[in-house]
């Protein structure tokens, strides 16, 4: 019996795909508990000595995190983290969301498959039992569950571009900075909130899916402002 030769083809891209998912969690993690401070330069050779790794793996981060909204890639070519959220971009960011995410739940409520529902309420349970601490390790399960809720929402829309609108405005990883020290203040209101909107999706009620889109996003509003300290 003639045996096969043994490949490792696969290895040398799985190392990568690991360094950089490393790079990824930990350079989130600093810029969320501001150890990198907001519009602070990002020196690529610098992150990747400081970390250990090459300035591949650096650089496939940073693009992750660019397409999170925190840190943006300037005219240069050099990155930079993105600055705070002040009052007036605060504002502005929860005006737009009013805008688009109560007729995208209106329109998930009429567009929604049965695997969308599910992978909805999947999402809405993990937050349940996702910690809520003061800092990113302790709060990063949440938040990136609730911008897995908001996300299936806009896709169960069938709107490419509404999607598109929704996810480019980063919302839960920009408002993420202000758990800093203060943890999820909303997490009790925010999940009493997501179930009766899975509820309504559920039974494909646009009006009420709407209505409850906009009074959550409201009410979260109210209550995340008074973290803002900036103007």
């Amino acid at each position: 019996m003639i045996l096969g030769v043994a490949r490792a083809v696969d290895s040398k891209p799985l190392d990568r795909r690991i360094l950089a998912e490393h790079a990824y969690e930990t350079l989130r993690g600093l810029i969320l508990d501001r150890h990198i401070a907001p519009e602070s330069w990002m020196a690529i050779d610098v992150l990747a000595r400081d970390l250990g790794v090459s300035q591949t793996p650096i650089r496939e981060a940073l693009a992750r995190l660019e397409s999170d909204g925190l840190v943006s890639k300037r005219e240069n070519g050099r990155f930079r983290t993105e600055p705070l959220l002040t009052k007036s971009s605060f504002n502005n960011l929860y005006d737009v969301r009013l805008q688009l995410e109560p007729f995208a739940a209106g329109e998930a409520a009429k567009e929604r498959t049965d695997d969308e529902l599910i992978e909805l309420k999947h999402a809405e349970a993990l937050m349940r039992v996702a910690p809520t601490g003061e800092v990113y390790a302790r709060f990063a399960e949440f938040t990136a569950g609730n911008a897995a809720f908001h996300a299936i929402i806009a896709r169960a829309a069938r709107n490419r571009f509404l999607s598109d609108a929704i996810h480019r405005l980063h919302s839960h990883h920009r408002l993420a900075h202000l758990y800093l020290h203060h943890g999820i203040v909303d997490a009790t209101p925010a999940l009493a909130e997501h179930a009766v909107i899975v509820e309504a999706i559920a039974k494909r009620d646009p009006q009420r899916s709407s209505d409850l889109m906009r009074a959550h996003i409201e009410r979260s509003r109210h209550e995340l402002e008074r973290l803002i300290t900036g103007d």
